[in-house]
């Protein structure tokens, strides 16, 4: 198979991969401004009724309500998306899907089956843990296609400087070989290749496998590089 079809094959795979790239990004940015506006004006209404509480006690208590102007509550809320993205960047990821341990008490898997929604709700509400953490991460929903988007423009642009003869050389390479091919082999074939970048680029790969001491594919890929060979 020759290395000018590999490299055709690769810059097709490849313009598909930074076109879903964008299109994933752009629809994450969609989906993302609808639940921003859901989660602002949610934060909005409860800074309102938080607002209504503490003027019914201050009432009662120094006879004078609390008030706060539209303007207020519009920062607050906008406080509130910032301390979500904020709080979602300095998050450790193994603090995520934290449900600590979940209380099920004697007949609680008929509550919920007799009773449905009310009883997933008794449920949540016997799990006061649980339940933070749900809402939490429905409120982080927001921040998470927001970053989301800006890993897949940044993918979407790292993939331009894709390298489509090294790589095609490379699979070219193991696809004459049925075993691996070790790394000193490739480094004495191409002298005066970046070794870092050439490996990111072969990592966007599906089908190739980073040995220890080299490189491989899978029979999945060698299989598709074949049929590849057989149309041409």
């Amino acid at each position: 198979m020759t290395s000018e079809a590999i490299q055709h094959w690769l810059k097709k795979k490849f313009s598909m991969h930074i076109f879903g790239c964008w299109v994933g990004a752009v629809l994450a940015l969609v989906v993302d401004s609808f639940v921003l506006f859901l989660t602002f004006w949610l934060a909005y209404f409860i800074v309102l009724m938080g607002e209504w509480g503490v003027s019914a006690v201050t009432e009662l208590t120094f006879n004078h309500g609390f008030h706060l102007d539209h303007t207020w509550r519009l920062l607050i809320s906008g406080g509130f998306l910032v301390a979500l993205f904020v709080e979602w960047i300095r998050r450790s990821p193994w603090e995520l899907d934290n449900y600590g341990t979940v209380n099920t008490p004697l007949g609680a898997q008929s509550l919920v089956m007799y009773d449905g929604a009310l009883g997933a709700f008794a449920m949540l509400l016997a799990n006061p843990q649980v339940s933070a953490s749900i809402i939490t991460e429905i409120l982080y929903i927001g921040p998470r296609l927001v970053l989301g988007a800006g890993s897949l423009a940044r993918e979407a642009y790292r993939s331009w400087s894709f390298n489509l003869l090294e790589c095609a050389q490379i699979l070219q390479l193991l696809l004459s070989r049925e075993n691996a091919v070790t790394y000193e082999e490739f480094k004495v074939i191409q002298r005066d290749t970046d070794w870092i970048k050439l490996k990111n680029n072969l990592a966007r790969l599906s089908g190739v496998v980073f040995l220890e001491k080299g490189l491989s594919m899978t029979d999945d890929l060698r299989q598709e590089l074949c049929d590849l060979s057989s149309r041409n």
